[in-house]
């Protein structure tokens, strides 16, 4: 008992050594000696990337690239005159999300901040020569200079037009203990030594891990969300197979009708014990807002529920290749449901009806507290109102001639709206969602 007891602590003690010398993974997913476009996985996808972009060679496929591809034949852009408008300027807007391990929130790739850095030799170990070169070449030239606690010099990304696109994805897929997680480093200046630091004088920078976006936001469909779409955006939702449709032919399912699609999925655990009842925690952990997400009209149309069994997908790296033929054909029966059995004017029409009695239940809320204010509120609703001095954040430029009475009118519609009697959620589809005021992830 007592060898195996040493046995044991040393494989945990040197396992544990490796993993956090790997980036607390088993593999970095990147051979600088591999050939182009074969293992491991970022030496594939770096090559597949470049070539069904027709990128020159040396170049990687960046943000800016697909943000100034060519409109489709007759695509409208969005007008110069709604400018808070995002993503006005993006022919194809991609994003991706990652899990800000260090900081412990979720964190969507183009990043919105100029705070990272990275560390050359250490990404030398996990993207091709050429990808870090590029960052480089193109790094922020407005940053002010950091260095890592051991003094060694750091580099600014770049703006998120010269992003690599293979970046943004490896960053999204680092598979928790599978993949090694991705370094950047950024100033923590809530610490005194980083206050007051001179701009021409190196600051030093901590490190922060980046992990897979599935830990924390599993499935970002609501990212590319319109309240009224122009084109859709779908989902392929892989699941357990349900008792009652436990056939190949059932393992792949799209809702067709408005009523379709409202049933929530059980997770029967009990039968696992413990193990089973904490993977069930995790799994409310990580997965409760896209679980409730995929009940609301106009999202659940727009995916695509496919099964896999237990010795199908998931953690099993080394499946028989006739497993893999049998999940790319429910891969290839998944597209084939959504570009012929789709509606898009039924989508839209939805779409249409419920963020119509979201704004208008969210409108409600915003005249009923503008027009009755309580005592408290005498000082500062004035100001709201368009009379007196704000106590921080002063309007700009016209906005003071403008804002009190668009703010005005705004209200007297909704109000206008309540007095004919009728209600723009009468009839409108459920589950119905409500629109709240969240952080940017």
């Amino acid at each position: 008992m007592l060898a195996a007891y040493l046995v044991v602590r040393a494989v945990l003690k040197h396992g544990n050594a490796s993993l956090l010398h790997n980036g607390f993974g088993f593999c970095s997913g990147f051979d600088s000696t591999a050939k182009p476009g074969g293992p491991p996985l970022t030496n594939w996808l770096y090559e597949l990337l470049n070539t069904v972009a027709g990128q020159p060679d040396g170049k990687p496929l960046t943000f800016g690239d697909l943000w100034d591809a060519p409109l489709y034949p007759d695509e409208p852009q969005i007008p110069n005159q709604y400018h808070c408008v995002e993503f006005r300027e993006r022919t194809i807007n991609f994003e991706v999300m990652t899990t800000n391990l260090t900081l412990g929130c979720p964190s969507r790739i183009p990043f919105d901040t100029k705070r990272f850095y990275f560390q050359r030799e250490e990404w030398s170990k996990l993207f091709p020569a050429q990808v870090v070169d590029w960052m480089v070449k193109h790094r922020y030239a407005e940053a002010h200079p950091a260095h890592t606690p051991y003094g060694q010099s750091l580099v600014p990304l770049p703006e998120m037009r010269d992003l690599p696109v293979i970046v943004a994805i490896r960053m999204s897929l680092s598979f928790p203990v599978l993949l090694s997680a991705v370094p950047l480093y950024a100033v923590d200046y809530s610490l005194k030594k980083n206050q007051g630091v001179s701009e021409s004088e190196s600051i030093g920078a901590e490190k922060i891990w980046f992990s897979d976006g599935g830990i924390s936001s599993n499935f970002p469909i609501h990212l590319f969300d319109s309240p009224l779409p122009r084109w859709p955006t779908f989902g392929i939702n892989l699941k357990a197979p349900h008792p009652d449709h436990d056939t190949e032919a059932e393992y792949v399912w799209l809702p067709r009708k408005n009523i379709q699609g409202l049933q929530e999925s059980w997770n029967r655990f009990e039968d696992n014990g413990l193990f089973g009842f904490l993977a069930a925690i995790f799994n409310v952990m990580q997965n409760w807002r896209d679980n409730l997400q995929m009940l609301i009209p106009g999202y659940r149309d727009r995916v695509v529920h496919v099964s896999h069994t237990d010795r199908e997908g998931g953690l099993n790296l080394k499946m028989d290749p006739d497993v893999i033929k049998v999940m790319s054909e429910r891969g290839k029966r998944a597209g084939q449901e959504l570009r012929t059995k789709f509606n898009w004017e039924n989508h839209v029409w939805v779409r249409y009806r419920s963020s119509m009695c979201c704004l208008e239940t969210t409108l409600e809320r915003f005249a009923n507290s503008y027009c009755h204010p309580l005592a408290q509120d005498q000082t500062i609703w004035p100001v709201v109102q368009g009379q007196g001095i704000p106590p921080s954040y002063p309007w700009k430029g016209s906005q003071s001639s403008w804002a009190a009475k668009g703010t005005a009118d705004l209200v007297n519609l909704v109000n206008m709206w309540g007095h004919t009697g009728d209600c723009f959620c009468d009839g409108a589809p459920r589950s119905r969602p409500e629109l709240r005021i969240g952080p940017k992830v």
